[in-house]
């Protein structure tokens, strides 16, 4: 599901000369399982004829010829369908009934865009979610059942891992949308015993690091954990890297995560991910992200400030 479902009440009603009907709520669906149902329970009759008294309907949908069938209404409202029978021996029944579509309540999501249907939440810290946040609530005639735990209030605040749903319902209509978000805990990734911190730099040469080994902080034309050039003493020696693709006279970056393993870096043309393999750009147009091969502070990554260790998002400046 995405963003939002508009479900269907099921409310059942029947005419005295026997026909069902069910589901009186509009719906975002296109497929049957949303429409309106009708149900013929004359055992001897032998053809059908329904009209369902929509007049907003494709004119080739508006009629059925099955005994048991089903209309998507697209407009709320009172519709008059009609129900016309043919029997065993030749004779006709004509039956009406009124029913009303109802509109379900103002479609709604619980994330930060209509599509999102996951976030993240540090450990410790909380999230509240309103389905009405971000929309406004069209009636005050509304009822709201979270789950899992069947919650009852406009809001609920979150400090757990697991998928949250909230049906809000008209008391009136009975008619319900309903929207979900998983959440997320952020923890920090385990420690990798064999993290090592890399430098990568000039014409395709390269520098590792193994974890707890000695390295040189890096300037102008290198780059190491946190953009840092390697860090610490004594341990084993640094190696050769040549997995790098980096071809720069002067400044690159690169950053790793908080255990030293390797990221990505660029050297403000081009990023490359951890493997050395070139990074592609959103803008099918661009074929590059403009810095200069010969500034010795071509690029700078800063990471968006989140969790420590959940880090997702980063900005590489360039110049």
């Amino acid at each position: 599901m995405v963003g939002l479902i508009l479900t269907t009440s099921f409310s059942y009603a029947q005419t005295p000369n026997g026909f069902y009907s069910r589901k009186y709520c509009l719906s975002t669906c296109s497929d049957t399982t949303a429409a309106t149902v009708f149900q013929d329970t004359v055992k001897k009759a032998v053809a059908w004829k329904w009209d369902f008294g929509d007049s907003s309907s494709d004119p080739n949908k508006k009629t059925s010829t099955s005994k048991n069938t089903a209309h998507l209404y697209t407009t709320p409202g009172n519709k008059t369908v009609t129900l016309t029978r043919t029997l065993a021996d030749g004779s006709t029944q004509t039956v009406s009934q009124t029913i009303t579509i109802g509109q379900p309540p103002q479609g709604f999501y619980l994330g930060n865009q209509p599509t999102q249907q996951d976030t993240v939440i540090c450990k410790g810290q909380s999230i509240t979610l309103d389905p009405y946040r971000h929309v406004p609530k069209d009636r005050t005639t509304l009822k709201y059942l979270w789950y899992p735990k069947g919650d009852t209030l406009q809001t609920l605040t979150v400090d757990k891992e697991g998928c949250y749903s909230v049906e809000v319902i008209d008391s009136v209509t009975s008619c319900s949308s309903e929207a979900k978000l998983n959440v997320k805990i952020c923890v920090e990734p385990p420690k990798q015993e064999d993290a090592s911190n890399y430098w990568y730099f000039g014409n395709g040469a390269g520098v590792k690091f193994p974890a707890g080994g000695g390295g040189a902080g890096s300037t102008g034309g290198g780059t190491g954990t946190g953009g840092t050039g390697g860090t610490g003493s004594g341990g084993s020696e640094p190696s050769s890297d040549d997995k790098g693709k980096i071809n720069s006279k002067e400044g690159v970056s690169g950053i790793t995560d908080a255990k030293g393993n390797l990221l990505f870096y660029t050297n403000g043309r081009n990023i490359y991910d951890k493997d050395g393999n070139l990074l592609p750009f959103l803008n099918t147009k661009a074929d590059t992200l403009g810095g200069s091969p010969n500034s010795s502070q071509s690029s700078v990554i800063v990471p968006q400030p989140s969790c420590r260790g959940c880090q997702s998002l980063y900005y590489v400046y360039n110049h």
